[in-house]
């Protein structure tokens, strides 16, 4: 019995040294290629999920109950999208292949087992890459901004997922120079990274992702408020200003969008069925909540929302006969409705949203010498900006957004386990 232990301690001690680097080498990379490479959130979750089959088979029952909640919501999402695919689903050929992304939530846990088991804390390597991808970002706008003429630049996926994660990366490194302890050089390279995803982030011509930035600044105040020093209170309310002109200046790209914005709703309350970029999207949330509304329970179910959309169309219903209202309502909540039904919308918003929001929060206020400043607002600020993304966009029918979505789940989970770990050793000892 003694032996078997000590084989199986000193197997764990040899695999822990190439799991880390490996670990830390694929979150690293993540940033930086997530939307500038096709496929590079998928290829790095890939990896892990690799390195979780062999190493992330046990350890559930080490896990602080937070955790065991937030898995469990995540499976529970899952579970209730494959039970809606095989309830309403007409084509589960097609169905199939749509909830094969939704897998991606399983695939998590052993992901998961295998960081905690290895007690990795991956925030370090997750802000470095972060760091180094808002410039591989800014270079990416600029070039297709300026060389290639592409008036908003989206590098390997569609602009509304790159603005999306670009401004995220940006927020994500501001709050990484509040809380994390750093050298001087670090936070000159770390203040010039964050100008440069601003910048990327204004030329990108996104309106959305701009919504996080006074959520980050409420949550960053409020949590640091007692820890700010001099210097670090004058660089945010400085950041702060020249974002309020950068976003208020009747001038300004940011300005200019939130403007059209209101002009294209306004134009639709006129005359619904003319296009433009808002008033189509005002369609796509009309249309999908009529047809939730006729299979209330389970939707379309996964693959059939197109036929149900065409239907619409056809019969004259939908203001508008756009081809783009047939792919999906632009918004993760109201498309869950009406593809997965409304016990896949309550899945979806306590599973994926609030139960992680509420681990992260219940964490409020622990003391900072364990690192979890960084994990706690970095958490909150990853789930309240996902929420904010579904306003526009349904994230959750891309395997690359979905990818995204869980590999910062991880770090920040993981870390603030690690985090609390470390808490629970000092009162023991």
């Amino acid at each position: 019995m003694v032996t078997g232990l000590s084989t199986q301690v000193g197997w764990q001690s040899r695999a822990q040294a190439p799991v880390d680097v490996t670990a830390a080498g694929v979150v690293f990379l993540f940033p930086v290629l997530a939307v500038t490479a096709p496929h590079g959130a998928t290829g790095t979750f890939g990896v892990l999920f690799a390195l979780g089959l062999v190493f992330g088979w046990q350890g559930w029952r080490q896990l602080y109950r937070w955790e065991k909640q937030v898995l469990t919501g995540f499976l529970a999402y899952a579970a209730t999208v494959g039970l809606s695919m095989l309830i309403a689903s007409e084509h589960l050929a097609d169905a199939f292949d749509g909830y094969s992304k939704h897998l991606r939530f399983v695939a998590f846990v052993p992901i998961y087992l295998m960081t905690r088991r290895f007690g990795l804390d991956l925030s370090r390597p997750l802000i470095t890459g972060i760091v180094a991808g808002l410039f591989v970002m800014c270079a990416v706008v600029v070039n297709q901004r300026y060389a290639l003429g592409i008036e908003r630049p989206g590098g390997s996926r569609d602009p509304v997922q790159f603005a999306d994660v670009l401004m995220l990366c940006t927020v994500l490194a501001g709050l990484a120079m509040v809380t994390l302890r750093a050298r001087a050089w670090q936070n000159i390279l770390g203040a010039v990274a964050i100008g440069a995803g601003l910048y990327a982030s204004y030329l990108s011509l996104t309106r959305n992702a701009w919504l996080l930035v006074p959520i980050v600044f409420i949550l960053m105040l409020a949590h640091e408020r007692r820890h700010m020093t001099r210097l670090r209170s004058l660089l945010l309310a400085g950041s702060f200003v020249v974002l309020c002109v950068l976003c208020l200046h009747p001038r300004s790209l940011v300005f200019e969008g939130f403007q059209s914005g209101y002009q294209d709703i306004e134009l639709y309350m006129e005359s619904p069925g003319k296009f433009s970029s808002w008033g189509l999207r005002l369609n796509m949330w009309r249309n999908a909540l009529i047809i939730g509304s006729d299979e209330p329970w389970f939707g379309t179910g996964l693959g059939d929302y197109d036929e149900a959309a065409g239907e619409l169309l056809a019969s004259g219903t939908s203001y508008s006969q756009d081809p783009m209202l047939l792919e999906q309502a632009h918004n993760a909540f109201i498309h869950t409705f009406a593809e997965s039904g409304v016990f896949a919308l309550l899945a979806f918003t306590a599973g994926l949203l609030v139960t992680p929001l509420l681990a992260f929060a219940r964490h409020w206020g622990t003391r900072r010498e364990h690192g979890s400043s960084f994990a706690v607002l970095g958490g909150m600020t990853v789930t309240l900006a996902f929420a904010i993304f579904g306003i526009g966009h349904a994230w959750m029918g891309s395997n690359n957004f979905i990818s995204i979505y869980l590999l910062f789940m991880l770090v920040f989970l993981s870390s603030l386990a690690v985090a609390e770990h470390r808490a629970a050793a000092d009162r023991r000892g």
